[in-house]
């Protein structure tokens, strides 16, 4: 599992932050449980928390401009959230996807069994980021004594490992996908803040 950390971004509203959390809580889930079918409803819960940061944001700005008397910003503030929360038309259109996906009981991502290679060469971008990100991971927590079982003379055994991607997006794996989407969110809120609450 990669390493992953949220720090929290200072300035951000409380309930942003916290569903920014959320959003980086179901990452983390998902990298744990890569390579099984728990993974699957991690990726819906991911999207449904990160596509909740703009409605919360949105809500805390329209709060502060309330209370601080600007009430006549409301709007070109609310369209200016919207305008900067857009990730991007591959993520606005897996989002639709998860909604459709959500509530008729249909697959967000699709599955892809990778031949593990020794050298994590393919000449694929998406399979080599995923082999190079499983290959650190192996690093950080490569037990101290590791017992073999030795196959034929001259023959190496072939691994395989459980590659998850998004059907629309496939030069890169969905774990992927997923953590630049949210460091786009953190990124658009933060801007949000700096330009509507200051």
């Amino acid at each position: 599992m990669p390493t992953i950390r949220l720090v929290s971004q200072p300035g951000l509203p409380p309930s942003t932050e916290e569903q920014l959390q959320e959003a980086g809580y179901f990452l983390r889930r998902m990298a744990e449980t890569e390579g099984n079918e728990a993974f699957v409803p991690n990726v819906d819960a991911f999207l449904g928390a990160t596509r909740a940061v703009k409605d919360v944001l949105k809500g805390e700005i329209a709060e502060h401009l309330r209370r601080s008397g600007k009430q006549d910003q409301r709007r070109r503030a609310m369209e200016g959230v919207e305008h900067a929360m857009k990730a991007g038309k591959e993520m606005d259109t897996l989002v639709a996807k998860r909604d459709v996906a959500h509530h008729e009981g249909r697959q967000l991502v699709e599955a892809e069994w990778v031949e593990i290679p020794a050298f994590p060469r393919s000449g694929d971008r998406g399979i080599e980021d995923f082999l190079r990100r499983r290959r650190l991971e192996q690093l950080r927590v490569r037990p101290a004594v590791r017992s073999r079982i030795a196959g034929p003379p001259g023959v190496q055994a072939t691994e395989y490992a459980c590659r998850w991607f998004f059907p629309e997006v496939r030069d890169r794996d969905a774990f992927t996908v997923c953590a630049q989407y949210l460091e786009r969110v953190r990124a658009a809120a933060a801007e949000c803040v700096a330009r509507y609450m200051a």
